[in-house]
């Protein structure tokens, strides 16, 4: 049997949901999976399954710690080996916050009223008009919906998925510059990834994209004001801020400088090949082609070229 038997085999089965023989319930939405797909990938489910615990007698898992979207992810994930986040992005914002989120929110890290996407957008990309503040929503609620994905993997010793997820953090966290509007927000974004999920995969692209936009982030209260930083590491990272200032500047000038040493370098090549064609036609001439005098010569200073020393007739090679 081919893989893409396989794959669209195991695509019906999730889209059918026919002879499931377990549930996810995620507040009260339920997607019907198949212990033998579940199982083989996630040693957490398998062990509730096989144990003393509630779950191996109703056949029923409660994922109430995440919203429907991210367990949809998961199984879609389970099934098809990848996911998407272009759908269910537009939710209203007790549904599109976890609880870290919300923290964030009440502490002042991200403030209420954060632009949604319009439906139907991709993972990069939604359908609202290219203005900053559409780029800023389609940025943020990715990025929210990939964490929450490495979360619900890491939740449930699914190892692949957490590096699926990863890897779109990371292709979306190296797209972006210092002047990306949706950066206000990433703030709130280490917030959620550090209190939602235990991966330090993740943290470590999030610190990645903090270390890039230093300056920026700095300027930020909501950035300040991190549970995971202290008054001390802030003062760390102004000080590591204001040297990258410094060595950005000294490269800029080193730069210069080669430049200028560059340029110098081709002039000198020049003359060095200019002064081997003098030298070569001085081998090869016996008189002055002007005078016919027996040839005595000497090379130009100024113009690196080969002259007769009686009329100062200019030879070429």
């Amino acid at each position: 049997m081919s893989t893409n038997t396989q794959s669209s085999i195991l695509l019906r089965l999730m889209e059918m949901g026919e002879f499931s023989d377990l549930r996810f319930v995620s507040n009260d939405e339920e997607f019907k999976v198949h212990k033998a797909v579940v199982c083989i990938q996630s040693p957490v489910i398998k062990a509730a399954l096989q144990g003393a615990f509630e779950e191996s007698h109703t056949n029923v898992v409660n994922m109430d710690k995440f919203n429907p979207p991210t367990v949809r992810r998961m199984v879609q994930f389970m099934y098809t080996g990848d996911y998407d986040v272009g759908e269910d992005l537009l939710l209203p914002p007790e549904e599109n916050m976890s609880e870290s989120m919300n923290d964030a929110v009440e502490g002042g890290i991200l403030p209420e009223g954060e632009p949604q996407p319009q439906p139907g957008g991709s993972e990069d990309n939604s359908r609202c008009s290219p203005t900053p503040s559409s780029r800023k929503c389609s940025t943020v609620s990715s990025l929210l919906a990939h964490i929450r994905v490495n979360s619900i993997g890491d939740y449930y010793g699914i190892d692949a998925l957490v590096s699926l997820a990863n890897r779109k953090i990371g292709n979306l966290l190296q797209s972006s510059t210092e002047d990306e509007p949706w950066l206000e927000s990433l703030p709130a974004i280490i917030e959620a990834a550090v209190q939602s999920t235990g991966d330090h995969q993740v943290q470590r692209l999030l610190a990645g994209a903090t270390a890039g936009n230093l300056s920026t982030l700095l300027a930020l209260d909501r950035f300040k004001n991190l549970s995971v930083l202290t008054d001390f590491s802030i003062s760390i990272l102004q000080s590591c801020a204001q040297e990258m200032v410094s060595l950005t500047r000294d490269l800029g000038e080193v730069k210069m400088l080669f430049l200028k040493s560059d340029e110098i370098l081709r002039d000198n090549k020049a003359e060095i090949v200019k002064l081997k064609k003098s030298l070569s036609a001085l081998n090869r001439t016996s008189q002055c082609r002007s005078c016919a005098a027996e040839f005595t010569c000497s090379i130009d200073p100024f113009e690196q070229i080969l002259r007769c020393s009686r009329c100062r007739r200019k030879h070429y090679a």
